[in-house]
């Protein structure tokens, strides 16, 4: 995965908030990246990056317990190539948050259809 494979929108606050690419591993990890006047380094042209697990924030990986600012294409690239090399984020036997089953490798619930 490398930048050039992102596909920006309009930020879900709205165009105001600037533009947001999300994408989601096989691993169960995803990134999302903005810039816009509020997002670290935006003002300045560059860009900001949240490792995501599922559809919620992760601070807990080895490559960073917080969000990236102020990051230029290619320093986008090697943070996404990072979080596509993790290993799974779903441990064997997981378990669903909301039901108790068990989960698959992209953090959905097969039974309930949350993600975790």
């Amino acid at each position: 995965m490398t930048f050039e494979d992102l596909k920006f929108r309009a930020h879900p606050s709205g165009p105001m908030f600037g533009e947001r690419a999300r994408v989601n591993f096989p691993n169960g990890y995803g990134a999302s990246v903005i810039r816009g006047p509020y997002s670290y380094g935006g003002s300045e042209g560059k860009y900001e990056l949240a490792v995501m697990k599922g559809d919620k924030l992760c601070y807990d990986t080895p490559i960073t317990s917080d969000v990236c600012g102020y990051l230029n294409i290619s320093e986008v690239t090697e943070l996404l190539q990072k979080i596509e090399a993790l290993p799974p984020a779903v441990k064997s036997g997981q378990r669903c948050d909301y039901c108790g089953a068990k989960l698959t490798a992209d953090l959905n619930c097969p039974n309930c259809g949350a993600l975790n």
